[in-house]
Parts: C-alpha cells; structure tokens; sequence
C-alpha cells in the first residue's frame, strides 16, 4: 500500500484537474463522495478523510479500525458504512472482512466481522445497510449496525456491489445481478 493519498477535483467535466496530497502510511485511497453543500468524505485502508470546501482540501477525521482495504463509502447523515476486506489493494487476504459502522460522522466505529471480504455497501437510511462480499456475503442492519443478518437467500457466488432506490427495491451485482 501507499503511504500517499491523491484526491483529484474537477470543475470543468474532466478538461482539468488539480490534486490535494496527504500523508498516511500504508492507507490506499479508494473511493469518495463530495455534497452539494461543499462537505464530503472519503475512505483509504482504515482511515476516514473529510473536506469542507468541496474537495480542494482533505483532511483525516478518525481511522476506521485496521489497515484493511476498505473499497467502498456509504453515507446518510451522519451515518457511514465501510466495508472492508484483505491486507492489500486488491482485498483478496481471506478471513479478515468485517462491515464498519459509524453514525457520529466517523467519531466512533463498530464492526462487524463477517470473515468473508467485504466489497460493496448502502444505507437506506441512517440506520438501515446493507453491506455485500464474497462467498454469498449479503448482510443487512436495521439499528445503526448493532446487529447484522444475512440475507442471502438465492445468492450465488460472490457479490460486488449493491444500490437501493428505496427501502423495498435494490439491486446486487457480481458472479450475477439480483432484485429485491
């Protein structure tokens, strides 16, 4: 992993770019989101990262627990959900994945340790997730991450990523793609 992080921003559809750099040891960037209000998040391996000018700056909120990949961000107020899995960018270290989960804005975390890597994540709400991985890995929550029950009847093969349009209706995608 790197010990570098490389946030790119454009305002002009991708004609331009400028880079913000930060620091961290053995934490490789993944994914991030920016708001419209200009406040954003992003996740590297174990580690939380905050911007409040629209992305021209980053800074570290708070680690998320260990240098595990983290792939994925997920927010709804001040709830977020992390999955994670292996030691490296791939994700591929087998038994270590876990679903983490803060609702103080990434203060405090808990995790769930699923044993399977973790890939995909979405909240519905602030206290409803679902977090998806491999090996039929489809997890759900309902109180802000306390408990998780797996919900992958009918599942087949590992699973990437999930997105829901409300809480009734979503979708899950990898070895195939499956319709709540």
């Amino acid at each position: 992993m790197t010990g570098r992080q490389y946030f790119y921003r454009t305002t002009d559809a991708g004609n331009s770019w400028t880079v913000s750099v930060t620091d961290e040891p053995n934490s490789g960037l993944s994914d991030g989101i920016v708001f419209p209000d200009g406040n954003g998040y992003a996740v590297s391996s174990g580690v939380l990262w905050g911007t409040n000018d629209a992305g021209r700056n980053w800074f570290k909120i708070n680690n998320t627990g260990g240098r595990t990949w983290n792939e994925e961000i997920t927010v709804s107020g001040r709830s977020i959900l992390v999955p994670s899995s292996g030691t490296d960018c791939d994700g591929q270290t087998r038994g270590v994945g876990a679903l983490r989960f803060s609702r103080d804005a990434g203060r405090s975390w808990t995790e769930f340790q699923t044993r399977a890597n973790m890939f995909g994540a979405f909240l519905v709400n602030d206290s409803t997730g679902w977090g998806v991985g491999d090996e039929r890995s489809v997890f759900q929550t309902t109180n802000y991450g306390r408990t998780w029950v797996r919900r992958n009847c009918g599942i087949r093969g590992n699973i990437d990523d999930v997105w829901f349009v409300n809480d009734t209706l979503g979708w899950a995608v990898g070895d195939g793609i499956y319709r709540t």
